[in-house]
């Protein structure tokens, strides 16, 4: 009896202890709102860049050109660092070659600022970051 309740037991508690675990890098909320001229930009991609190691968090804007982040982990927010910011066009349906049969997606465009400086923001462990992208 007790080596099957052992038997049981052990797997239970691994279960429990890796399921409990927290993988990845710590996040921090991160939200914003991107505009165009000081107009909302809705329906558009961001993405952040850490300079260092290449980490990715990325949203889509709302109507009102709002975002809210989630890092490539599937989970929300940013890891604290400096990031290089870029804000995409999302890729349109295009229609099909001759003697293709399927539809395709134009790849994403970058909207370039006109000054073309690249737009850097750090994102701190110091409480939620909400960042203000206004594109000229």
């Amino acid at each position: 009896m007790y080596t099957k309740t052992f038997c049981f037991c052990i797997p239970l508690l691994l279960l429990l202890v890796c399921g409990c675990s927290e993988k990845g890098p710590k996040l921090f909320q991160t939200t914003g709102t991107v505009t165009l001229k000081g107009e909302p930009l809705a329906d558009v991609r961001v993405q952040f860049m850490k300079t260092d190691s290449g980490a990715l968090s990325f949203a889509e804007t709302d109507v009102q050109g709002k975002f809210t982040l989630r890092h490539t982990h599937g989970k929300p927010g940013a890891e604290p660092g400096t990031y290089r910011v870029t804000v995409f066009r999302k890729g349109q349906m295009i229609a099909p070659r001759p003697g293709q049969e399927e539809q395709g997606m134009a790849p994403d465009e970058p909207i370039l600022m006109s000054d073309k400086k690249p737009i850097e923001v750090v994102v701190t462990e110091s409480g939620p970051q909400e960042f203000a992208i206004d594109i000229k």
